[in-house]
């Protein structure tokens, strides 16, 4: 029987809570609070005027970042990310290239990041009392990323060996999600000086 393009993916990837340990619904868990936290800021924090809108919306995708990373922690998109292309390497006949494709793509991904991170840091550059630490948490949170790419991808051994170790890779994962808190947290609990006349 001929084996379709989902057949093939679905062979490798399941649409199902993947990590079902008690760690992972708890990593799950500080995503969702995070967050959570992320749109309180959008809602509540004081901002200055000429910067409120910026803010409100770097916050906003800050919000949704956290979100995704909490749907994939049981989805497990990256698995299905590989899956596809595996798939889509077997079915267009460059199988046996897919190593040098997924280096590519890891390498496209960090120059990608880089590049964001570039455009986030001089769009708010006036803003950096109040967003450095959402912004090196969103710096984490993809440094994370991009080395479980890599893992997957097969492109660093080394990089297996630390995630691999239980608590290593947990702190890797959960610096990002922490970091952004603590910032949040400053913004809601004062940290930003309300001026006279500052409106929400």
């Amino acid at each position: 029987m001929q084996t379709t393009f989902s057949d093939c993916i679905l062979a490798r990837w399941t649409p199902s809570f993947n990590d079902p340990y008690l760690a992972s619904w708890g990593m799950v868990a500080i995503y969702l609070l995070v967050a959570v936290m992320a749109l309180a800021v959008v809602r509540q924090a004081v901002f200055p005027p000429e910067t409120r809108r910026r803010e409100r919306i770097f916050w906003a995708i800050v919000a949704s970042a956290l979100m995704l990373m909490a749907i994939n922690k049981q989805a497990d998109l990256q698995t299905l990310l590989l899956a596809t292309g595996r798939c889509l390497s077997q079915a267009q006949g460059w199988f046996e290239y897919r190593r040098l494709v997924q280096r590519i793509a890891v390498v496209v991904f960090a120059l990608s990041a880089l590049g964001v991170g570039a455009v986030c840091l001089w769009g708010l550059r006036r803003t950096l009392r109040r967003t450095a630490l959402p912004l090196l948490g969103l710096f984490l949170m993809a440094g994370f990323v991009l080395t479980r790419a890599a893992v997957l991808f097969h492109v660093g051994e080394r990089l297996k060996a630390i995630l691999s170790e239980g608590w290593s890779g947990r702190m890797l994962e959960v610096s990002g999600p922490l970091v952004i808190l603590a910032g949040a947290l400053w913004l809601l609990l004062g940290g930003l000086p309300r001026r006279a006349g500052a409106e929400r």
